[in-house]
């Protein structure tokens, strides 16, 4: 849409992922493509930016991959696999939660681009308030340079739909700067008086 400025913000790291019990996990060696045409999918629905990845980068060389069940939310999915029923492609910010409790591993997957990037869109022909401009002023150099972990939470929430940022932005705003003011006092993007 004309109307709409599309700003790039970050890219987002997708990766396949299996419970350790399965069999593609306990292999030695490299894996390959061929390793994955007996393989069940459990994967996001289509139109989402997720299952666009998978469908882009993975059905090229598994065009009759077994996608064995289609889901509109990445915990569902990740409980799923983590429970032994097939394998997913997922963002790895989604993966890290159950990676962490040895539920999930990552598989090497070197042969297929999995990143998709992220967007910032604005209107245009709407007035920008100080709040809007602080938060794409933050997502563009505070947030990414300085304090990451805060970024990863965002894409976090937004890829589990814990929230619409346009919503509760002042809400979400007002939090942060009251957890990080002296950081953001600092770097110049909130004036203290």
């Amino acid at each position: 849409l004309p109307q709409l400025q599309c700003i790039h913000w970050r890219d987002d790291e997708l990766a396949v992922c299996c419970s350790p019990q399965h069999p593609l996990a306990q292999l030695n060696r490299p894996l390959s493509p061929a390793d994955f045409h007996a393989a069940e999918w459990v994967l996001r629905e289509e139109g989402s930016g997720t299952r666009e990845v998978f469908d882009h980068a993975i059905l090229k060389d598994l065009p009759d991959a077994n996608i064995r069940l289609t889901l509109g939310h990445n915990e569902a999915i990740l409980k799923i696999v983590a429970g032994g029923l097939g394998m997913s492609c997922i963002s790895k910010l989604a993966i890290a939660p159950l990676q962490e409790k040895d539920q999930l591993v990552i598989l090497d997957t070197p042969f297929w681009q999995l990143t998709r990037p992220l967007y910032m869109l604005v209107h245009r022909q709407k007035y920008q308030g100080p709040g809007l401009k602080a938060f794409l002023q933050f997502c563009e150099g505070y947030f990414l340079k300085i304090n990451s972990f805060i970024a990863q939470i965002v894409v976090h929430m937004v890829l589990h739909h814990c929230f619409h940022p346009f919503v509760y932005l002042d809400n979400f705003l007002e939090r942060i700067m009251l957890l990080h003011k002296n950081s953001f006092v600092n770097s110049g993007y909130v004036h203290h008086n």
